[in-house]
């Protein structure tokens, strides 16, 4: 027997919708964790040179290194390296983990509500993820373009890609010059990849608040197919 949403929409993608979630979210997972890689990398390099240059130094004295050696060094940035490579795979895990509710959840009082109350909140908790994802998709979009100011007669972003006027988007609108301070490393792609993720965790807390949906209908009306 086939669910049927509120108002008699059907249910009969939802399977196919979930499945295609979950692999989108996980394959964008595990390429995050290249980023926690990367991480790691840097952190034990940056240790283990630091470690061999102090019994380099106790051994031949301080600026007495041979030059054969002097490639062993701590990575230059190597914060700023690991912060961007943080940052990296917190982005790209966050569809994958709306997804699998594998975000922290108070289960208190879940024993104390019926099986319908536990439904309802959890719809009411997949409502609040989409309107923050909401809000990081707008967040980082304005931190890519600047926002168009109508008070000094600014178009707004959407006018301008209607007019094909993309000297004006790239040359006074596009947020390119911010680095970082010691690698000198450009922000904007990493902005551009935190606003494709963001979208995708949008994207996820949809298709999980219409499992929730499904579930919480389903149930009610003896539904056993996703």
């Amino acid at each position: 027997m086939r669910g049927q949403f509120p108002f008699g929409l059907p249910f009969f993608s939802m399977q196919k919708i979930s499945s295609l979630s979950d692999r989108i979210a996980t394959g964008l997972c595990l390429l995050g964790g290249l980023g926690l890689l990367l991480a790691v990398l840097a952190t034990c390099w940056s240790a283990m040179a630091k470690f061999t240059l102090r019994q380099f130094n106790a051994l031949w004295g301080a600026g007495n290194v041979p030059e054969t050696l002097s490639w062993i060094k701590p990575l230059r940035g190597e914060d700023e390296v690991v912060a961007l490579a943080v940052c990296f795979a917190l982005f790209a895990a966050l569809p994958f983990v709306t997804l699998r509710r594998a975000h922290i959840r108070i289960d208190l009082f879940e024993p104390l509500f019926g099986k319908h109350i536990n439904q309802i909140l959890t719809i009411l908790g997949d409502c609040v993820l989409v309107v923050l994802a909401y809000l990081f998709v707008r967040q980082q979009w304005n931190l890519i373009f600047k926002p168009a100011r109508v008070n000094r007669g600014q178009d707004p972003l959407i006018d301008l890609i209607w007019q094909g006027d993309w000297a004006q988007i790239w040359g006074k609108r596009f947020l390119d010059s911010k680095q970082s301070q010691v690698m000198g490393l450009e922000f904007w792609p990493f902005h551009i990849w935190a606003e494709i993720c963001s979208v995708l965790f949008c994207a996820a807390a949809l298709v999980a608040l219409m499992r929730s949906l499904h579930e919480f209908y389903g149930s009610r009306i003896g539904t056993v197919t996703p």
